[in-house]
């Protein structure tokens, strides 16, 4: 998807990931969510929800291998949790080939109930913009 007449600043080429958390492992890194949006795109906006207990559990979105936040994602119980995004462009914009994934980092023993990951992102380049 291209279309150098939107402006970057439009929500109408917006696209929502959604990603459930059904399973949480106990002192590791998992991949939950692994996605590949077929057109280059850039990471708008990151948020966490979880309905219930939050303990030793954190979560990270990754474009390549490399985390389009500033640091892992703490969800609070029954609260939308914004994350910070990186400020560099580069650091938030993924190519036609690189995978879009959600990893969750836990303790010993995590907890969180009904964990849900939305993920933001719109095409690269749009008006004015490379």
């Amino acid at each position: 998807m291209r279309d150098k007449r939107l402006l970057p600043s439009s929500n109408v080429a917006k696209q929502t990931l959604d990603a459930s958390v059904s399973t949480l492992t106990a002192s590791a890194t998992t991949k939950v969510y692994d996605t590949l949006p077929g057109f280059a795109f850039q990471v708008v906006k990151v948020e966490v929800f979880a309905t219930g207990t939050i303990l030793n559990t954190t979560v990270d979105v990754q474009i390549g291998g490399v985390s389009v936040l500033t640091g892992a994602i703490t969800p609070v119980s029954a609260t939308r949790t914004n994350g910070t995004l990186v400020t560099a462009l580069a650091g938030r914009r993924g190519s036609v080939t690189q995978a879009l994934t959600v990893n969750t980092i836990c303790g010993a023993t995590p907890t969180a109930a009904n964990l849900a990951v939305t993920i933001t992102i719109r095409p690269y380049p749009l008006n004015g913009e490379g």
